[in-house]
């Protein structure tokens, strides 16, 4: 990638209650350190949480609080490029959140 600005990285997983989030999302664990370098300009990983449940409603709930944490994310800077790592049922809420916005 070439383009000017910053480009924000907002990732998300899925975990039991009271499971500690997976080293993966670490801001130095080696899958964020592999991006930061082969993405150009700041880079910065913003974690998301949700209860993890495997219920239609649970993720249209975190994809309705993701799709706002995003804009919230644009409004305080509105240059930056958000891209979204999910894994699992994380994929549907990263999609119920991008719907939410339409």
């Amino acid at each position: 990638m070439t383009d000017e600005g910053k480009e924000g990285l907002i990732s998300r997983w899925s975990m039991a209650r009271g499971q500690e989030p997976r080293e993966w999302i670490e801001p130095d664990s080696d899958l964020c350190t592999q991006l930061r370098s082969r993405l150009t300009g700041e880079v910065s990983f913003l974690s998301f949480r949700w209860t993890g449940q495997n219920t239609h409603k649970a993720r249209i709930a975190a994809g309705e609080a993701l799709g706002k944490r995003i804009l919230e994310t644009k409004a305080s800077d509105p240059d930056a490029r958000q891209f979204i790592l999910a894994h699992s049922h994380g994929g549907n809420v990263a999609l119920y959140a991008l719907i939410a916005q339409m």
